[in-house]
């Protein structure tokens, strides 16, 4: 864009973090390589384009024909292209392959940039790690993001001066917002199907009082459990008599979203939503972690070695997970801290980006977390080990408990009526209950 505009100097503005930690490797095949050859020494034919083609055509052979060792050289700059000579390449392609044929040449030119280190042979087809360019002058808006790891990402030999945090000794936050968090394990993606309908007749007791007090709530869960929730909260709210209330997951604009009835529920990493900032509360299903495959295949993207880097994840009560680093070799490198850095983002930041969409740091709101850890910028006002303690505090009765209320409930209203003399199918049709069920509860002790 700079070359293009003629710019002297350009600005590069990133709206959150996720390009820096979003996995950089790419692929070229064997395949790929030898059908974008065959393109290139049909059209050196073709004077039109110049030597062009014939440029291309060299560096491709001597490429198909290197070794791992040699890939790992750094005179692997590839050829200039031009605007005329990648239109001929994609038309001429997708006469000869139609939708099969790829244009590589932005990813050939993103392997000749690439860390020598990240660049692999397997079979004659390519990987390498392409390094994030956002030129010398940037600015990443995030509320999360450790400005080193920024720096090590944008520049991880350290030809520049490093990133700074503006704001870094600065706290913003509403005196009013309650924060919670859920520290029990119960809500990860292993556990959370045994412990859905529990979670659920939970959170379907906060959601019905805040609609019966005129107040909208935000739901977070996991993508690929959306369904599962939809459907459970559905239920529960129904048997506590919210029968017109509506858990939505899309199409956001054809409901109202000022009516507290409707409750949206969103998943983890949702963008470009900015729909809730005006909502009350928002509450956490679930929760987000990271597993350490993600975490290993980061930082061999920031730092590559031959065998790949060895990551666990465990739990301190004191310091929240903790990334360990099972590679020896890395002891006295900024790996380790690497790791814990990226371990804090691919969490934290996705858990603080979503509960940031009802706008909890500027306005007076309730939030509820659901994570064994710390999260970034966030002090918890009120932190549970279990769900128990979550009840216990919110004054909100398990299923079982409050299933006992209300047949006491009923026990006594059928004793008052039947010494009035009503009848069971009086009584019955007064609590919505079968004949047979009143007659039963008039003999049951509580």
């Amino acid at each position: 864009m700079r070359k293009t505009i003629r710019a002297k100097r350009m600005l590069t503005l990133v709206d959150e973090s996720n390009i820096l930690l979003h996995d950089r490797r790419r692929s070229i095949t064997a395949v790929g390589l030898s059908q974008f050859l065959t393109i290139q020494r049909q059209l050196s034919a073709d004077s039109k384009l110049g030597e062009l083609p014939k440029e291309w055509v060299r560096w491709t052979e001597t490429l198909i024909a290197a070794s791992e060792s040699d890939l790992r050289l750094n005179s692997w700059t590839a050829p200039r292209g031009s605007r005329k000579w990648a239109i001929a390449t994609q038309r001429l392609g997708r006469q000869r392959a139609g939708r099969d044929f790829q244009f590589l040449g932005f990813d050939l030119g993103a392997f000749g940039k690439s860390d020598v280190r990240s660049r692999r042979l397997r079979e004659g087809n390519l990987s390498f790690a392409a390094p994030v360019r956002l030129g010398k002058e940037y600015v990443v808006f995030s509320a999360s993001t450790a400005s080193h790891l920024v720096g090590y990402r944008t520049d991880p030999d350290s030809n520049r001066k490093s990133p700074t945090s503006p704001y870094a000794d600065h706290r913003f936050s509403n005196p009013n917002t309650r924060f919670f968090n859920l520290n029990w394990i119960g809500g990860a993606a292993k556990y959370f199907p045994g412990n859905a309908p529990q979670i659920f007749d939970f959170y379907a007791e906060k959601i019905a009082r805040n609609i019966r007090a005129g107040k909208r709530t935000l739901l977070i869960a996991r993508k690929r459990f959306i369904p599962t929730c939809s459907n459970g909260l559905q239920a529960c709210l129904v048997r506590l008599g919210i029968s017109n209330a509506r858990v939505i997951t899309e199409n956001w604009d054809s409901h109202c979203l000022a009516d507290p009835v409707n409750v949206p529920l969103i998943n983890y990493g949702v963008s470009g939503i900015n729909r809730f900032e005006e909502f009350d509360a928002a509450y956490c299903l679930m929760s987000y972690y990271a597993n350490p495959e993600a975490i290993e295949r980061t930082l061999q993207d920031l730092d590559p070695v031959d065998g790949g880097w060895r990551v666990e994840i465990r739990y301190d009560s004191l310091r929240g997970r903790l990334a360990e680093v099972g590679n020896p070799a890395s002891r006295s490198t900024a790996i380790p801290a690497l790791a814990q850095d990226i371990l804090v983002q691919q969490e934290g930041d996705v858990i603080v980006q979503a509960i940031g969409r009802v706008r909890p740091f500027t306005k007076p709101r309730e939030v509820i977390t659901f994570h064994t850890g710390k999260l970034p910028n966030v002090d918890f006002d009120v932190e549970f080990d279990s769900l128990a303690q979550a009840r216990a505090y919110f004054e909100v009765l398990s299923r079982r408990d409050a299933d006992r209320s209300l047949r006491v409930v009923q026990a006594a209203h059928i004793q008052r009526r039947k010494a009035q003399g009503a009848s069971n199918q009086q009584i019955a049709t007064e609590l919505g209950l079968s004949r047979r069920t009143v007659s039963r509860r008039t003999t049951q002790k509580w």
